[in-house]
């Protein structure tokens, strides 16, 4: 019962608090590992997602996979599934890190306070 009430009765912040080096390179580490996870989502989802518009596109309705990559194939080899990739790699990587950074503060402060 005696902790309990010192958790309650704590400041909701320390106006003496310095953010320390750990602290800093932390939160650099979620915002490089978001980064990198959004990233790598993208890069390996690109291409299932190109395939599978290839396929809706296909004029006849028993469209294979194999039949949309080998047709991709013939305009320009592997490199069509990666075609437009460039903004949802950016933006997978810029929300990714942002939700990292704020989970991982989230949780540091939790662990500060209780």
């Amino acid at each position: 019962p005696a902790q309990i009430a010192r958790r309650v009765t704590l400041p909701l912040h320390h106006d003496d608090h310095v953010v320390t080096r750990q602290e800093t390179s932390s939160a650099a580490i979620d915002l490089i590992a978001g980064g990198v996870a959004g990233s790598a989502g993208i890069v390996v989802g690109h291409p299932f997602d190109s395939i599978k518009v290839r396929m809706q596109m296909a004029s006849s309705a028993s469209t294979s996979s194999a039949a949309a990559i080998s047709a991709g194939s013939q305009y320009g080899g592997i490199s069509t599934l990666f075609r437009g990739i460039g903004a949802p790699f950016a933006m997978a990587a810029l929300i990714n890190s942002s939700i990292f950074v704020t989970y991982g503060e989230s949780g540091r402060i939790w662990d500060k306070y209780n």
